[in-house]
């Protein structure tokens, strides 16, 4: 084979439709054999923002196209366009059984488009998309039956029945990412119940702290992995989810169950408000790696260690914390050594480490009861000077823990500033 040239139609159209649509159109200013050849690629993956007179290259392609199935409608838009523009590219794609749909909007400031109500009707769809839209018009008649993929960024509800009557719309829905969301009512609550799900993202910004009051709900029983992000003091109530494997928490506020549904975890990260630690009563005995910030861990230690028996990895990360807490008071030896400590801990990892001393003797701790421990990683804070860091390493370095355990490696790693 001496060039592209001498593949099959079948397979050059395969490559056209990997490719930026914009790209797979100008192929046609090859030769006459490629002249046609973008007119049966299925896919339309277009951006505008380099592109003038878009709206007249997107009518362009949807008008000149003749593939009966459009796989995927991917359309990401910078600028404002009419509506009846917008409705008759969504009419498009869905009147050709599309299945993977991105809508994104990249405007500036708060900037929404209102979705059309016939997407509302799509029977194909598998993976939806969508960026800077307005969600209303969700009846009880919508149905997504083979959607596996909802991914809504920035999006806006103008009721808070539509997130449950959406959701309601997907019987086999997989995968839920809600980012950054806002609502016209005071108080947004609502429930994400989908027994299908096994993955979920939950994430607020800015936007969402100034609804002021937020509470949301979660019961998803298959959910395999789940994400919250929540920055805004709200409110969160999750139910069993006994097939989780990876959970990623950051909440200030939350139910007083929510521990209780991450014990069949096998993989956490936590950054909790202290309070919860009263509600660590069940056993994480599925739990081989824990990563929690040191401010939770103050307050942790003892139950979460004591809790998890099989515990392998445990990585401490520092945060900025505007707390006021005495934190050289937070720390008092345990009666007695956590089980994962004798038995199971082969690596700690700590990062933001800065010297202090309930730090030093929570580390020290760890160096002298790990007794499987194989690896031991200290990462000092960026603000900490080189004379702190050298402290920290004698320190540390000093313990029996160092200096007789054969096959233990321990290692400091002081930055570029030292």
């Amino acid at each position: 084979m001496r060039s592209i040239n001498d593949l099959p139609d079948d397979l050059l159209v395969k490559i056209l439709s990997i490719i930026p649509t914009k790209e797979a159109v100008a192929t046609s200013l090859l030769s006459k054999r490629w002249r046609y050849l973008w007119k049966v690629v299925s896919n339309f993956m277009f951006c505008d923002e380099s592109v003038r007179r878009a709206a007249r290259v997107i009518n362009k392609f949807l008008l000149r196209n003749k593939s009966p199935v459009l796989e995927t409608f991917h359309l990401k838009l910078t600028r404002s366009y009419a509506p009846e523009y917008y409705e008759k590219w969504v009419e498009v794609a869905i009147a050709r059984q599309v299945r993977y749909l991105e809508l994104l909007h990249c405007h500036g400031g708060f900037f929404s488009r209102t979705l059309p109500k016939i997407l509302y009707t799509c029977q194909t769809l598998v993976s939806l998309r969508l960026q800077q839209a307005i969600i209303d018009g969700v009846t009880s008649t919508a149905c997504f039956p083979f959607l596996k993929y909802l991914c809504l960024l920035r999006v806006r509800f103008l009721c808070n029945e539509t997130v449950s009557r959406l959701l309601s719309a997907c019987p086999n829905l997989e995968t839920l990412i809600l980012s950054r969301w806002t609502t016209t009512t005071w108080k947004l609550s609502f429930s994400i119940d989908v027994p299908t799900l096994q993955s979920l993202c939950v994430h607020y910004g800015r936007e969402a702290y100034r609804a002021n009051y937020c509470r949301f709900m979660i019961n998803a029983p298959c959910l395999k992995n789940l994400k919250i992000d929540d920055k805004s003091s709200q409110i969160c109530s999750v139910t069993n989810m006994p097939d989780l494997v990876t959970a990623e928490i950051k909440l200030r506020n939350g139910d007083s169950n929510l521990l209780e549904c991450l014990s069949s975890a096998k993989h956490l990260s936590l950054c909790l408000t202290p309070y919860l630690n009263e509600y660590l009563t069940s056993e994480f005995n599925h739990l081989v790696s824990l990563e929690i910030c040191i401010i939770c861990f103050l307050d942790w230690f003892c139950p979460i260690l004591e809790l998890s028996p099989i515990l392998r990895v445990l990585k401490l990360r520092q945060i900025h914390c505007s707390s006021n807490r005495d934190l050289e008071n937070q720390w008092e030896n345990p009666c007695c050594v956590p089980e994962c400590l004798i038995s199971s801990l082969e690596t700690v990892e700590w990062v933001g480490y800065q010297g202090r001393r309930v730090e030093r003797e929570m580390a020290i701790y760890i160096l002298e009861n790990a007794n499987c421990l194989k690896t031991m990683t200290i990462t000092p804070s960026i603000s900490t000077s080189w004379e702190e860091k050298t402290k920290m390493l004698i320190e540390l370095t000093s313990t029996s823990r160092c200096s007789l355990k054969p096959g233990f490696s321990f290692s400091f790693i002081p930055g570029s500033s030292i």
